[in-house]
């Protein structure tokens, strides 16, 4: 259990509502930097790549197995990327538009970027020493 809380951790800030955070945190002008942050399509792209990215990364350290199952990994880097939009458009009350579906591909496109990057750590760099 105890290994899964960075993991843990990581899945309640990717489904944490930034919108009612942007709502009622920023509706007095205050944070100003803040809403300048969510407020851009650019930051929000990094924002999703960033997160997407990090906790791709913590699930294939968390669980080594599913280095070797990629398939398995994807599904459910989708799985997380497809509650994190639906979350988000239920607080929206809206329904999907083009934007939920680039956003996915960034989520799933930062999903391989880790699995990639991991592989090449474990290939190329990471050396275990033999007993």
């Amino acid at each position: 259990m105890l290994r899964c809380l960075p993991l843990l951790l990581i899945y309640l800030v990717i489904f944490f509502p930034t919108g009612w955070l942007i709502e009622h945190w920023l509706r007095s002008g205050e944070n100003l930097w803040l809403s300048r942050f969510f407020y851009s399509e650019k930051a929000h792209t990094l924002a999703h790549t960033i997160i997407f990215l990090g906790s791709g990364l913590v699930l294939l350290m968390t669980f080594p197995g599913l280095q070797r199952r990629f398939l398995l990994y994807l599904s459910l880097i989708l799985l997380a990327g497809l509650l994190q939009e639906g979350f988000q458009l239920l607080y929206k009350r809206r329904g999907v538009a083009w934007n939920d579906l680039f956003d996915l591909t960034v989520d799933m496109s930062a999903g391989l970027v880790a699995w990639v990057l991991l592989w090449f750590w474990n290939a190329y760099i990471y050396k275990p020493r033999r007993s």
